[in-house]
């Protein structure tokens, strides 16, 4: 912190050029970026922009160690591609292609492919059809979309991206799929559920495989 590099090695020069950046040049660059975006920018351009130096060039030396805690936290479930995006000030990737995902290892998809599995119905419209309110059940209810949906494809003998592009008989079939699974949670007939969703997907539903 003092500059003393009387004992200085490759590894901790590196370290000292990073908290210089930290502790020195970290305090000034925010107070630019808030000075600047004061007087720069109008009110409403406020909502939409921001002003935002990048020392990402003088913080390569930590840039590996960055990816490496990433790929841990996409590959093990509790970050998303948005999550990672944020951090990195990049622009998000939508909701539809799968931005928003938590992903585990072994259940790995290519992006469209996973946007398009599990975002047959979003979770705020499957909430909306179900009439909840809160945050408390989301767990419950992103676990029966995933069944939803599957069972809905076994039963329409499709694959997943030919099962999203049927559309509304699609998403219908999953929406009254989650609605039975929520209301029937300790007594689900699934005969009975499998010959409704036969009736409804008649007009999609594959012959065999």
């Amino acid at each position: 912190m003092i500059g003393d590099l009387e004992k200085a090695t490759f590894s901790n020069i590196e370290h000292q050029s990073l908290e210089y950046v930290k502790y020195t040049l970290a305090p000034w660059i925010c107070r630019f970026e808030q000075s600047m975006a004061r007087v720069l920018l109008l009110p409403d351009e406020k909502k939409e922009y921001t002003i935002k130096f990048n020392v990402d060039g003088l913080l390569r030396g930590d840039y590996q160690s960055r990816m490496q805690g990433y790929a841990i936290g996409r590959q093990n479930g509790w970050m998303s591609a948005n999550d990672i995006r944020q951090l990195e000030s990049l622009d998000l990737i939508p909701e539809e292609k799968g931005g928003d995902l938590y992903l585990v290892n072994g259940n790995m998809a290519n992006l469209e492919d996973a946007g398009a599995v599990q975002l047959i119905v979003t979770l705020p419209k499957a909430k909306k059809y179900l009439r909840i309110d809160t945050d408390d059940e989301d767990d419950i209810v992103r676990k029966l979309l995933r069944s939803a949906e599957q069972i809905c494809m076994d039963v329409a003998r499709l694959k997943a991206d030919e099962f999203q592009a049927c559309g509304a008989i699609a998403k219908t079939a999953v929406l009254y799929t989650v609605g039975y699974l929520y209301e029937h949670r300790d007594e689900a007939d699934h005969k009975k559920l499998t010959m409704t969703l036969r009736s409804l997907l008649m007009g999609i539903r594959r012959e065999g495989f």
